[in-house]
């Protein structure tokens, strides 16, 4: 089974683009539990690039698509939506529903570049990795995966060499 662990940018000092001091911290504690992978992807925004440094790792790849999605998408998902309430916009079909989309497709791809048991990590943001989540998994019950992701929190996605089929949330 190939997996795909999702992490949301550490701390950073209101909307500025860099880590906090904290922010840094709490990447390099993460960074040093959480193993090994064979990919480290990243959202092309400082914040996730300066997260995996942070944790310790070489970014293999930038990807537009785990970036921020925009106006036309933040009007329809809440700020701090959790992953049911993701999951019911993105079932509306409107602009959520093709970002939703297009994270699952890159999330895909990665997955797919991978060797059985291969593992890959992305650093992404808010938002973001709960709409690429429900994209992954379309006929999933998200009420169990709970409240938003926060700074240094994730999900780590199942992927059977054809389609993701499970995923695990990764508190802190």
């Amino acid at each position: 089974m190939k997996t795909i662990e999702i992490r949301r940018h550490s701390k950073r000092y209101n909307h500025d683009q860099n880590l906090s001091p904290e922010g840094i911290e709490l990447a390099k504690k993460i960074g040093s539990q959480i193993g090994s992978f064979d990919i480290v992807a990243t959202s092309p925004l400082a914040r996730a690039i300066q997260t995996a440094s942070a944790m310790g790792f070489k970014v293999d790849q930038v990807v537009e698509e785990f970036s921020t999605y925009g106006d036309d998408v933040d009007k329809e998902v809440k700020l701090d939506s959790n992953f049911f309430e993701v999951s019911k916009v993105v079932a509306k079909g409107k602009n959520a529903s093709l970002f939703s989309k297009k994270v699952s497709l890159a999330l895909d791809k990665i997955a797919k570049q991978l060797k059985d048991d291969g593992s890959a990590l992305v650093i992404s943001h808010g938002g973001v990795i709960e709409l690429g989540v429900v994209g992954c998994l379309p006929n999933y019950n998200f009420k169990k995966l709970g409240k938003y992701i926060g700074n240094c929190e994730g999900v780590r996605l199942f992927h059977d060499g054809e389609k993701f089929v499970d995923a695990e949330v990764l508190r802190l």
